[in-house]
């Protein structure tokens, strides 16, 4: 079910779960209505400027320290979703969303920002935000997703540039893992940006695989590893956690290793560094 005839405020659309979440919410309705949130606005609308939907898309000039243009860009805005790489500076911008009149927050988090992960600073800010939507009145909804399966990939020869070169062989042993694809987190996103209100109010979701799943890219010989770095357990916490609420909210399974690399999901972009989760 599409809510139609709201306004949906995308802040982080020039990533690539910002640019995945727009161009699957503008195909899902004729009616949603998109509102990027960017520094740069002019280079921001050449990344839609092809697309069939580029004349739904409006564009808001802000930054995400400048509060008051972030006020100018959440006039008649339903909904927010909330994504930086600074979640320091979110806590005034969930304010400023609440004394704006918007319905609706949905946080992009990272996976390790739960009571049971290993806490570090940058993990401090995600739960902080969390805290504070808690006690706003505005209602909310927090994703926590996995590792991302294109901050995985090799590039060319060499190991991702996302994690530490040893990271793919001593902390995923013999090659199993709870990655999600940039795809499948968006697409989680647009359902529940979407979708009823109420469905989702207030929840917290992990976006993981329903089960650990192997990568054929990453590991071409399934061969058990040394055994685990402590700073690895550190930096991931409970990273790797089975979920089945991408399922719930998407009503199908997530994306598989083979069909991420066999699909047209997996592009020569995905080949670039991208931002791991915890940065979000």
């Amino acid at each position: 079910m599409v809510i139609r005839n709201e306004r949906i405020l995308v802040t982080g659309a020039t990533g690539q779960i910002g640019q995945s979440l727009v161009r699957q919410l503008l195909a899902g309705s004729d009616d949603m209505r998109v509102r990027l949130f960017a520094r740069n606005t002019a280079v921001t609308r050449t990344l839609f400027a092809n697309e069939e939907y580029a004349g739904r898309i409006e564009y808001s000039q802000g930054t995400n320290e400048d509060l008051l243009s972030l006020a100018v860009a959440l006039v008649d805005v339903d909904r927010l979703f909330l994504l930086t790489i600074k979640p320091v500076l979110e806590m005034e911008m969930v304010k400023v969303a609440e004394a704006s009149g918007v319905k609706h927050i949905v946080k992009l988090s990272c996976i390790v920002a739960t009571e049971q992960a290993a806490v570090d600073e940058l993990v401090q800010k995600h739960m902080a935000v969390q805290s504070l939507l808690a006690s706003l009145s505005v209602p909310f909804t927090i994703l926590w997703p996995g590792v991302f399966m294109e901050s995985l990939l090799p590039s060319g020869q060499e190991t991702s540039k996302a994690y530490p070169e040893p990271l793919q062989h001593d902390y995923f042993e013999d090659g199993y893992l709870f990655a999600i694809s940039v795809h499948d987190a968006a697409s989680c996103a647009a359902a529940i940006l979407a979708g009823p209100l109420e469905s989702h109010t207030n929840k917290s979701y992990i976006l993981s695989g329903c089960a650990p799943d192997y990568c054929p890219l990453l590991f071409p010989q399934n061969q058990r590893a040394p055994p685990l770095h402590a700073c690895y357990l550190r930096y991931f916490g409970d990273s790797f956690l089975a979920s089945n609420a991408l399922k719930s909210i998407l009503g199908r399974d997530p994306i598989t290793w083979n069909e991420f690399l066999s699909s047209r999901i997996y592009s020569a972009s995905s080949l670039q560094p991208s931002t791991p989760c915890s940065i979000a």
